[in-house]
């Protein structure tokens, strides 16, 4: 478009008058910074094109400096979303995410000349990136030439704004990537050892907002033993592990292992498992509790959300390997310990403290206030009847929960339709019993899935 920008400035707009020469003015300085290298010591390399909201002008983007003492993203001529600037320095509050051109130019807090843009101009000639000062004011969309250009952008902005928490912060040692997702008590994102370039996830849980949570406080520091109880496990077990943990500033830092890639909640909402995959995926829910059981505690919140995955099997993790709905190998794991208690035995019980997730409670909790291990085996049951029938046991969208509590109450799910084998329902049967006294173990319905898996494959 060089060739465009030069035509628009050959005479100023009539209609305009001096406003038309300023803003030819404008356009010839950004122009003459098209094609300005970027500093030597900066991550990122030669920046061609770089666009801003509205226009998409050219302009110089610089980037200075990689360590704690120099964090700071310039932009050579000001932004239309913050005309009285023409830097930014990144902070702690700062951040960078890439965004779509709908989210670009379409969020509430961009003011209506940003939002008309959408159809005055063209489509930006590249993928976005949106760079928040975090002050409030400064906001840059930025178009990078090419996806290469656009994922160094991103790790080099995302790197200032870690450096600029200072070499005291778990930023110095880990550089913190992506979104994952969100969890009960904080955000959860990728992290990389900057040293060793080692990947796990990283939870970062606010202290005054768990604060504000009545027994989160409680809930956090038993996962946070929990973990540390079972840590000398090996990744075999099927459990997320506790890799570091660190206190900085109103946070909390938890880096886990391993960095999973969704959870099962989601493979079970695209499609139902076939008969074979859905005897993998309970004897790797299986083996992953039992782990926990035979460490003296039981988890008390097992769920599909809270079943990790990752592509891929690890060298000593066929018991926890399942297939995905295209064929991969994938390995599962167990998260999220907040609800998690010793127990003496797999068959001791202890008095109920709330804990849990209403829809996989079994109906001893409900019926008793009974909590146990046999409560993870009962909640498996309802994972693996979602994995067969695509559908919950005791729930239907519509029910409020009394109608939830009274379905659970009767323990009688409905096993028509599906791809459940005469071996599946028996199995299902035995750990969805009523009575928990009649329920299977973990080591015995492992044994039980071990039959079923080998039947399914036999035929």
């Amino acid at each position: 478009r060089r060739g465009q920008l030069q035509r628009a400035d050959a005479t100023p707009s009539r209609a305009h008058g001096a406003r038309g020469t300023r803003h030819r003015n404008f356009r010839r300085a950004a122009m003459a910074n098209f094609g300005a290298r970027i500093d030597a010591n900066a991550h990122v390399r030669p920046a061609d094109k770089v666009g801003l909201c509205c226009a998409w002008r050219v302009v110089r983007l610089q980037l200075r400096g990689r360590g704690p003492a120099a964090a700071s993203l310039f932009l050579g001529s000001p932004s239309v979303l913050n005309p009285n600037r023409e830097e930014v320095k990144v902070t702690p509050k700062s951040a960078v995410r890439a965004v779509t051109h709908d989210e670009a130019l379409h969020g509430d807090d961009l003011p209506l000349l940003a939002q008309l843009s959408a159809w005055l101009f063209p489509p930006p000639p590249g993928p976005l990136l949106r760079v928040d000062a975090g002050d409030g004011i400064g906001c840059w969309i930025i178009v990078a030439p090419s996806a290469t250009q656009h994922a160094a952008w991103l790790l080099a902005i995302s790197d200032a704004i870690d450096f600029s928490h200072g070499a005291g912060s778990p930023f110095a040692e880990w550089s913190l990537g992506s979104r994952l997702g969100e969890g009960a008590f904080g955000a959860v994102r990728e992290a990389t050892r900057r040293s060793t370039g080692e990947r796990c996830a990283c939870k970062v849980v606010s202290h005054s907002f768990v604060a504000r949570h009545g027994d989160a406080p409680a809930a956090l520091r038993r996962e946070r033993e929990v973990m540390d109880a079972l840590a000398s496990l090996p990744e075999s077990a099927g459990l997320v592990r506790l890799v570091h943990s660190t206190v900085y500033g109103d946070d909390t830092f938890f880096f886990l292992s391993p960095l999973c890639e969704g959870d099962l909640l989601r493979l079970v909402n695209d499609a139902p498992f076939g008969d074979r995959r859905a005897a993998q995926l309970t004897r790797a829910m299986l083996h992953s509790v039992h782990a926990m059981h035979e460490a003296g505690h039981a988890h008390l919140d097992v769920k599909p959300q809270n079943y990790l995955w990752r592509s891929g099997v690890a060298a000593g993790g066929a018991a926890t390997a399942f297939e995905l709905h295209d064929g991969r190998p994938a390995q599962l794991f167990l998260a999220d310990f907040g609800c998690a208690r010793k127990v003496a035995s797999p068959t001791a019980m202890l008095k109920s403290d709330g804990g849990g997730t209403l829809h996989y409670s079994p109906p001893e909790e409900l019926e008793e206030q009974l909590q146990g291990a046999a409560a993870d085996v009962w909640a498996v049951g309802c994972c693996a009847y979602c994995a067969l029938f695509h559908r919950a046991p005791f729930s239907v969208s519509s029910d409020s929960e009394e109608m939830v509590r009274l379905r659970i109450l009767r323990a009688k799910p409905a096993y028509d339709g599906g791809a459940a084998s005469a071996a599946a329902r028996a199995v299902l049967e035995r750990l969805l019993a009523r009575d928990w006294r009649s329920r299977p173990t973990a080591a015995q319905a492992l044994r039980l899935a071990g039959a079923w898996l080998d039947g399914a494959k036999s035929s």
